[in-house]
């Protein structure tokens, strides 16, 4: 369940910040996965092509619905305030299925907000890329 309060949200959020570095890179992507699936859902919150006024990731978890890219976007905070060393894009992509969707690739090998139980490791080849946001512009928001 979704923690409903900002202040409550924030003490979370800084927890799982906190304890990730303890684990490995799989675990760590899991919990941050994990922890947004868990963010309500609403629609049109952000928009792909206004990049330049996309939240910081505190008015990102002042929100009360998050749409694909909104949890996208918190993931991508997440991971680069736990190691912003990794490689971290944001892809507007459609799957195998056809379906479209917005996922985060993180060293080229694990995707994240696609499926909310499990970070899947599969090739990106599986996935038709349409757009894809290199997140190092986002780094200088989570220093």
């Amino acid at each position: 369940m979704w923690i409903e309060d900002y202040d409550s949200r924030l003490r979370s959020y800084r927890h799982l910040r906190l304890a990730l570095p303890h684990a490995n890179l799989e675990r760590q992507l899991h919990v941050i996965n994990e922890w947004w699936a868990g963010a309500p859902k609403g629609t049109n919150i952000i928009h792909w092509q206004d990049k330049d006024n996309w939240p910081d990731p505190w008015k990102l978890l002042a929100e009360l619905v998050y749409d694909e890219l909104a949890k996208a976007l918190g993931i991508a905070y997440t991971i680069l305030f736990v190691d912003n060393t990794l490689d971290v894009n944001i892809l507007r992509a459609m799957d195998t299925n056809g379906n479209d969707c917005i996922v985060v690739l993180v060293n080229n090998k694990y995707i994240l907000n696609w499926d909310s139980e499990s970070v899947i490791s599969t090739p990106v080849q599986e996935f038709t890329i349409h757009e894809t946001y290199d997140c190092n512009a986002l780094k200088e928001k989570v220093i």
